[in-house]
């Protein structure tokens, strides 16, 4: 299981999954900057790593890079990784933990489903590789920024600011002769006699407000002032992952998705194919994997479909574009039964009649 992590860990930082035939596949979950109010720290983006016991197909991905890691001929890396899988396996069955270096834990729930416990820090980290937390020093705001982080947190909120004079020591200090002069001067004129002068016209300190008020709003420019916006629904979504991978130039979609639980809020909506009649008594039958542009681009996938250890073929051109099959069958049912096993990982599979 070390060197099994080791080469996960090394597909991981580049790909957004890795899949172990048959059992299970890891996926990369990207986690965005975060900010501890109560320590005052920011912590730095991190990758995780999410487990799926659904993606079981095999991509050949995975069996390349152990080919090329421990330099094996790629009947080698298939035979060392089906023991590598079949070793956690029983380790499972039996109760016990698996750990795998680099990534986590692996054990097997009370109700038989496999549950995965992710590192802290996955070693999976190269683009956010030497980030650390900073802490934060809190600055004293002064009345007005005070009023707008009101307005921008809570809002809508009308305030009032209380404004001193700018040289607040100075007019402490001249505060005992303004009295002394404010309460002197009505009492030599009799204006609180008279009812010429207000009482409060007496304070010394001069009080201005001024009126703040604004709807209740997010406004992008805040994120850089220090505030976060946060997505209410994020955590009925946290443990969804959803992903669309397209070959080049290719029309053919292959949809990956984990086992949360389903979403009415997110949808993929796929152009149903235009249904193809199939001549059923055509000599031969070639499975289609994917349809190109041009014809390079499908040399181009042939090649790398053989150079992965799949079974590939240029199979010429239709109305759709460049044909790539996976192979020529002589009867419809064999056709058939190579489009059932590839469904489950290509839905534009299809069944085209040979010359």
């Amino acid at each position: 299981s070390n060197q099994l992590g080791h080469i996960i860990c090394q597909q991981l930082r580049e790909q957004p999954l890795v899949v172990l035939p048959g059992f299970g596949g890891f996926v990369k979950d990207a986690f965005g900057a975060k900010l501890d109010e109560l320590r005052n720290r920011i912590h730095p983006p991190k990758n995780s790593v999410i487990f799926n016991s659904k993606l079981a197909h095999n991509d050949g991905l995975l069996l390349a890079a152990i080919a090329s890691e421990l330099e094996m001929t790629y009947s080698d890396a298939d035979k060392w990784l089906t023991d590598a899988i079949s070793e956690i396996r029983f380790s499972l069955n039996n109760g016990e933990m698996v750990s795998l270096d680099g990534l986590g834990q692996l054990k097997k729930s009370i109700e038989g489903s496999i549950e995965f416990t992710a590192l802290e820090l996955p070693l999976i980290q190269d683009e956010f590789f030497g980030l650390k937390p900073v802490s934060l020093v809190r600055v004293e705001k002064d009345n007005v920024d005070k009023v707008r982080e009101l307005v921008a947190a809570d809002g809508p909120v009308a305030t009032k600011v209380r404004t001193l004079p700018i040289k607040r020591i100075a007019s402490y200090a001249a505060a005992a002769i303004a009295v002394g002069f404010l309460m002197w001067m009505p009492i030599q004129n009799g204006a609180l006699n008279n009812g010429k002068m207000l009482v409060h016209q007496l304070n010394p300190f001069a009080v201005t407000t001024e009126s703040a008020y604004q709807s209740r709003q997010f406004d992008e420019a805040w994120l850089s002032k220090g505030f976060e916006k946060e997505d209410v629904l994020a955590d009925k979504f946290n443990h969804e992952y959803l992903k669309l991978y397209l070959a080049k130039n290719t029309g053919n979609a292959i949809v990956v998705k984990t086992d949360a639980v389903p979403s009415e809020e997110v949808k993929l909506e796929v152009e149903a194919p235009t249904a193809e009649i199939v001549n059923e008594a055509a000599s031969s039958f070639k499975v289609i994997a994917a349809t190109f542009v041009s014809k390079s681009d499908a040399a181009d996938y042939v090649a790398k479909m053989i150079k992965r250890g799949f079974s590939a073929e240029y199979a010429g051109q239709d109305s759709q574009g460049h044909m790539v099959a996976y192979g020529t069958y002589n009867s419809l049912e064999d056709a058939k039964k190579m489009l059932a096993s590839v469904s489950l990982s290509n839905k534009e599979a299809r069944i085209v009649s040979g010359n």
